[in-house]
């Protein structure tokens, strides 16, 4: 499927325009590639599409109403969801055929069949996603590395759309081409554009694979990437030691902006905050643990700080005192 929908043929931006047969098989192609073929369903007295295409930049979204269609073509590396607005359609891979109609359930193409589409009079949304960005969107959203032929084998034909997060899938598409024609029209698509495909993405992402949803749906699993997490821990446990976050993100082979923002996106904390963070409740720790002999000055160095004036102040914002107040209390309090 082409990235971008500019050249397709001018008949098929018309509203219900109907088409010879080679008209069809030219839009078809242009959009699916030469495989493309179609035919005219039997007792079908017209071929006709209605069709506005909005492009996000490796996705595509689609609204189409097709009359009297029957097309067979690849889905080549894209996974596609159709979703049935008005009327039915059918869509089968093989010996396979579905039918599919609102509300009950979308159609998902996969990236590896050869489809067949009937339509003798229906309106669809329909949502392109390559299968790589699927694949990443995936080991994101779980934080854990996932086999492209796994993940991908596991794509049944079609989604309930009862169950909550394909009909939240459905009503954002739907909002999506509604909003996007709208800003587009006045110059304010790019606007739109990057965070609607982030949340498009991510439903139909949880939506097609199950194993995704499951991971999403327990708040105790870590989704943080395993990489991400190797440097948490290795901060937690190596805190009181100088640490250049440039050279701990050159250790694990990432650049520090990645790392930075990897932080931020999973933890909602930078790595400097975690440092900061971790050196302070061991320097709490020891003023309550060990008060006898101790100062503040060495709870701070043996903490990882070398600035007593900067350890104080980032102490007595988390903790709501002093140093010297909490080692005061505790030894009043031993007394």
């Amino acid at each position: 499927m082409p990235n971008a929908f500019d050249d397709l043929p001018v008949f098929a931006n018309g509203l219900s325009k109907s088409l010879t047969l080679d008209q069809a098989n030219e839009l078809a192609q242009a959009m699916y590639g030469d495989g493309a073929q179609v035919e005219r369903l039997r007792d079908a007295e017209r071929l006709s599409v209605d069709l506005k295409a909005i492009n996000f930049g490796t996705t595509q979204l689609l609204k189409v109403n097709l009359v009297g269609f029957s097309l067979e073509r690849d889905i080549d590396d894209f996974v596609h969801v159709s979703i049935p607005i008005a009327g039915s359609f059918r869509r089968g891979t093989g010996r396979i055929v579905r039918e599919f109609s609102p509300p009950r359930n979308a159609s998902i193409g996969r990236p590896f069949d050869r489809s067949r589409l009937e339509v003798a009079d229906a309106s669809v949304l329909a949502f392109y996603v390559p299968k790589a960005t699927m694949v990443e969107r995936a080991e994101r959203l779980t934080g854990n590395s996932q086999s492209a032929s796994v993940l991908l084998s596991g794509l049944d034909e079609a989604v309930d759309l009862g169950e909550p997060v394909a009909a939240a899938l459905a009503r954002q598409l739907n909002s999506a081409m509604a909003d996007m024609t709208s800003l587009n029209a006045i110059g304010f698509g790019r606007l739109a554009a990057s965070a609607t495909e982030e949340i498009l993405i991510n439903l139909l992402t949880a939506a097609v694979f199950p194993r995704v949803a499951r991971t999403l749906a327990n708040p105790h699993i870590d989704r943080s990437p395993a990489l991400v997490r190797r440097a948490r821990d290795y901060i937690k446990a190596h805190a009181d030691e100088p640490i250049e976050v440039s050279k701990l993100a050159a250790d694990l082979g990432v650049s520090l902006r990645s790392l930075q923002e990897n932080f931020q996106r999973y933890f909602g904390y930078s790595p400097r905050d975690l440092i900061l963070e971790c050196r302070l409740e061991r320097a709490r720790d020891r003023l309550l643990r060990d008060h006898n002999g101790l100062s503040v000055t060495s709870a701070a160095l043996d903490s990882g700080f070398s600035d007593l004036g900067h350890f104080s102040a980032k102490y007595r914002d988390k903790f709501g005192e002093l140093p010297s107040e909490t080692l005061r209390r505790v030894r009043r309090d031993v007394a």
